[in-house]
């Protein structure tokens, strides 16, 4: 067995692919109602200045991956990941 048992591309049909959708995705994310009270009491937001100084390097959110200003209102996670307040804050 192995790559040799499956059909070539010139053997599958174009049935085997999803149609592409002609309108844009959106993806909603439905939280309980508390959800998003209880990750901001446990998660502040902070201003990215007050926690890195000018001369530390660069850093992007992990949501919209965009370079922070110093103004920035962030979230810290205690793993280290950064984001800005409203990249997580849907609601």
């Amino acid at each position: 067995m192995g790559l040799s048992s499956l059909p070539t591309p010139s053997e599958g049909s174009s049935s085997d692919f999803a149609e592409i959708p002609s309108e844009p995705f959106e993806f909603h994310l439905n939280t309980p109602d508390g959800y998003v009270e209880e990750f901001r009491s446990r998660t502040p937001a902070i201003r990215f200045d007050a926690l890195y100084s000018c001369k530390q390097p660069q850093h992007d959110c992990s949501v919209c991956l965009t370079q922070f200003e110093p103004k920035s209102e962030i979230n810290y996670l205690s793993c280290g990941h950064l984001f800005h307040k409203a990249c997580l804050e849907i609601g």
